[in-house]
């Protein structure tokens, strides 16, 4: 390894040319080139850089997979998602180990921001340790930080004040309209699913009662020719059984009763 990369001095001066903004807009979002940041903590991983203060303390180069989070990328993206008020890229740039603390391993590891403050994460708490890298080096790591996030407060209840600005806002309003728009929408459809299936109904209905009335009349037709009395057919005379004088002579004979 060459000389000045053991240079703690040196890679100081080094990390923080590469934590510097591209534009002097500290509000735009990737104003620090976490990839360039990247590949500095990859190609000096595990140099070390003694802080100013706390005075005991030491930076150890590293990304994400020399530290205690070894292949946990969960854990990456919980820290960008779910302590800011908004989603904020980072990027691990080092570890302080055995530091006097909440943190897993008592490992307290070191996160860069997009925005270019650093950030270190204490079990369930994430601390802004620096405005900014120079910072870091230069004057001191703020432990407690500068200001503390908790894990999940960024989904906390909004205030009364805050509720009603959110509910004027107009993504608001357009969700609303959207939605009444969808509401309406479900109800037509509703309407003519119910109509399509009381016209069925009624249909079905008028079918019913025309087979009805056929079925009766068939049933009346077969009924009646059945009771004509077969003797007189032949001289296509319709004779009811016990109309019949024929089939009643020829009962008597045979003394049955008709």
């Amino acid at each position: 390894m060459r000389k000045w990369i053991t240079d703690g001095a040196r890679v100081r001066s080094v990390f923080v040319g590469h934590g510097k903004f591209r534009n002097h807009n500290q509000h735009k979002y990737h104003a620090v080139d976490l990839c360039g940041i990247a590949n500095f903590v990859k190609h000096h991983c595990n140099s070390t850089i003694p802080l100013v203060k706390p005075r005991s303390c030491t930076l150890r180069i590293c990304g994400l997979e020399e530290t205690v989070y070894e292949g946990d990328e969960e854990q990456l993206e919980a820290w960008k998602d779910y302590y800011l008020p908004e989603r904020m890229e980072m990027e691990v740039i080092g570890a302080i180990d055995d530091f006097p603390c909440d943190a897993f391993g008592l490992q307290l590891v070191l996160l860069l921001g997009e925005d270019g403050r650093v950030f270190a994460c204490e079990d369930e708490l994430l601390h802004l340790v620096a405005r900014n890298l120079r910072d870091l080096f230069q004057c001191e790591m703020a432990f407690p930080g500068i200001e503390t996030f908790k894990l999940g407060e960024c989904f906390e209840e909004p205030t009364e004040e805050e509720y009603l600005e959110m509910m004027e806002s107009e993504d608001v309003k357009e969700m609303k309209k959207l939605h009444i728009e969808y509401r309406e929408s479900l109800e037509l459809d509703l309407l003519n699913t119910m109509n399509e299936i009381a016209q069925s109904r009624d249909v079905h209905k008028q079918k019913q009662v025309v087979s009805e009335e056929f079925t009766s009349s068939t049933k009346q037709r077969f009924q009646e020719n059945a009771s004509i009395c077969s003797c007189k057919v032949e001289n296509r005379e319709k004779v009811w059984y016990n109309q019949c004088h024929y089939r009643a002579f020829c009962l008597s004979s045979h003394g049955l009763i008709v």
